[in-house]
């Protein structure tokens, strides 16, 4: 049976475009907000966890505000120490140091001088192997003055008390320690006075878990290690990027953790855990368990906490040291590199993929390809340029009229970003590519191949960032790379062997010559590049369409990692803005992710339908009416 392929048509081009996009949408949107269900408590006893005895010390410990030397905090601290003396009492592999002697002095931000004494409690359980360093996880149980402090950093520190009860009933190669610390609210002081205490010297990996917002989804913010991150592939749910970590370093997420304690004067190897979503609700009541809508985000850090703490504990080696760049796809499996195997990586593939391309290049150009027009070739640097400048002007208006409307409406922000992007660049090509009537196949290897060279480029500058910044946070321009240069090798094969068809048709169709004139040594010219009626011959038989597949390469990966960046931007750093961050930054920065995962259209955007660059006019037209009119706040989203 014959496989029947798409055509290239505009209409099917369109249809295939539009449905892509909104449905990569709606399911990158679904999993951002949705959690997977919460098992029953028998199911989660089945996997170890008691659901309901943890929820019970949530709610617990989350009736009053409890900040560091409050009454309230007390209480708090009585009761998590009772709850670590059962399960003592019970194992005999579990110990306790009710730690009120160690206190330390030390200077935070080169600014302020803090004497404190310590509270924290401290569990250790005994690991198989003497030998092996221990592996700390650490939480605070103390809340800022005006918060509950379920999410900061109540469920934090019930997940850990829920592995301590774990490792006591299955003990773990490693030793394990827990720092339940108290204090982190009034400058870290917790995971300070840890380093007066005389087990801190048996640790040299660290699981911290904090919590910057109300529910949601956890994520993996910072990491000190490749080896560390890979302990997130052997959990259910793992969600994290790089990119995160370096909105640490450049300043745009202004909340300090342990991790910077642990790491800087400890010199430890580390995960740094948070949750993010709803910042508008840190440090305030709102941060209560009604707030959380289900058990769902308990559940999902429980059995993270479990997941990866088992793992960093049963694992012989964690000597790497190589800086990580990850990334999470659909919330379903962990990507890992080392950063100098990624900078490796990069340039080899860079030079394969420009070689193949420039082979196959040369063989059509042979077998009679008309060079293109060097008018064609600078279509897509102008309207590249112009997209920029639109959505430089568009970013700008929004910065000074209504700077904080992405604060409560995100997504009506996502959309017109994206909406002015469209029109800005792809209508355009739409309109120059179809000026002069050029043959649609075409016009798509040409602007596949100025993709394919605009990708080369940026590839060429990550490089350069990843030696002298060592920032990572652009890992998709591979995979955009990636996608271009394997939809032009497909699109210059399927020329090639069109071609390649073509010159046969000619050679059969000449005149076979008499045998008694026929030469015993016969050199036959390319037949391609014989006479004009050859030439218009050869392309009697169309390059078979493999647009469809194209398409899925170059444009699905990349749009599905782009927007899915895009989405934790928003809930991560939108609600900065109002902290102090840059807004100029925050929407910069969201643009040109939003641009990253529509540029792959380039090289489809003649064939688009214009009542689809109308509609999208059209609602870019009302979208940029609200963002700039609305008010950007609300009862749900409060200032």
């Amino acid at each position: 049976m014959k496989l029947q392929l798409l055509p290239l048509t505009s209409s099917w081009v369109t249809k295939v475009s539009v449905i892509t996009y909104i449905l990569v949408f709606l399911l990158l949107v679904r999993i951002h907000e949705v959690l997977p269900a919460f098992p029953s408590q028998k199911d989660a006893l089945k996997q170890g966890i008691d659901l309901d005895a943890a929820w019970s010390d949530l709610e617990t410990i989350t009736q009053v505000p409890h900040p560091y030397n409050s009454r309230a905090n007390e209480v708090v601290r009585n009761y998590l120490l009772e709850r670590v003396r059962e399960v003592a009492n019970r194992y005999p592999t579990v110990h306790i140091s009710d730690d009120s002697i160690s206190n330390i002095s030390y200077v935070e931000n080169k600014v302020t001088g803090i004497y404190v004494e310590g509270s924290n409690i401290l569990v250790k359980v005994e690991g198989r192997s003497k030998s092996l360093p221990a592996v700390l996880f650490s939480a605070h149980f103390d809340s800022s003055a005006l918060a509950l402090g379920v999410t900061d950093d109540g469920m934090g520190t019930i997940s850990l008390l829920s592995l301590i009860e774990h490792f006591a009933r299955d003990q773990p190669l490693r030793t394990a320690l827990f720092n339940l610390n108290n204090g982190e609210e009034d400058g870290l002081c917790g995971s300070h006075t840890f380093f007066r205490h005389p087990w801190w010297k048996e640790a040299d990996t660290f699981l911290n878990i904090e919590g910057a917002g109300s529910g949601g989804r956890p994520i993996l913010f910072r990491a000190s290690s490749a080896e560390l991150v890979k302990a997130f592939r052997h959990t259910d749910q793992p969600h994290g990027t790089i990119t995160s970590s370096d909105a640490f370093s450049l300043g745009l997420v202004r909340s300090m953790t342990d991790f910077e304690v642990y790491a800087g004067r400890g010199g430890m190897n580390g995960l740094d855990v948070s949750f993010y979503f709803n910042r508008d609700k840190y440090h305030t009541m709102d941060d209560n368990i009604a707030n959380l809508g289900n058990r769902a985000p308990f559940w999902t850090i429980l059995k993270l906490t479990r997941d990866v703490g088992s793992h960093l504990t049963n694992t012989e080696h964690h000597e790497e040291k190589q800086r990580p760049v990850y990334w999470d796809v659909l919330g379903r499996f962990m990507v890992v590199f080392g950063m100098d195997g990624l900078v490796w990586l990069l340039p080899c593939t860079l030079v394969a993929t420009v070689v193949v391309t420039l082979g196959m290049g040369s063989y059509v150009w042979y077998m009679g390809e008309q060079p293109s027009p060097s008018r064609q070739w600078i279509h897509f640097p102008l309207c590249l340029t112009f997209s920029i400048l639109c959505s430089s002007f568009f970013v700008t208006i929004l910065c000074k009229i209504n700077p904080l409307i992405i604060y409560s409406s995100p997504y009506p922000v996502i959309m017109a970003i994206m909406a002015v992007i469209i029109t800005s660049l792809l209508f355009p090509l739409h309109i120059i590519a179809n000026k002069h009537g050029d043959d649609p196949s075409r016009i798509k290897t040409i602007l596949s191949m100025q993709y394919f060279l605009f990708t080369g480029v940026l590839v060429l500058g990550y490089i350069q960032m990843l030696k002298r910044l060592g920032f990572g946070g652009f890992y998709f321009l591979e995979i955009l790379h990636v996608g271009a240069a394997l939809a032009i090798i497909l699109d210059l094969g399927d020329r090639s062997w069109s071609a390649y068809c073509s010159s046969t048709i000619i050679r059969s169709q000449s005149e076979e010559p008499d045998e008694s004139t026929q030469p015993l040594l016969e050199i036959h010219s390319n037949p391609i590049r014989g006479s004009e009626s050859d030439r218009e011959s050869v392309n009697t038989p169309r390059p078979r369409n493999l647009w469809l597949l194209e398409f899925l390469i170059s444009v699905i990966p990349l749009s599905v990692l782009v927007l899915q960046l895009a989405l934790i931007v928003s809930a991560a750093l939108g609600q900065t803005i109002a902290d102090g961050s840059s807004p100029v930054i925050v929407y910069a920065g969201l643009t040109v992710l939003i641009f990253f995962s529509i540029v792959p259209m380039v090289p489809f955007a003649h064939l688009i339908s214009r009542k689809v660059f109308l509609t999208v006019a059209f609602l870019f037209i009302a979208l940029s009416a609200y963002n700039l009119v609305a008010f950007p706040f609300s009862d749900h989203k409060r200032v």
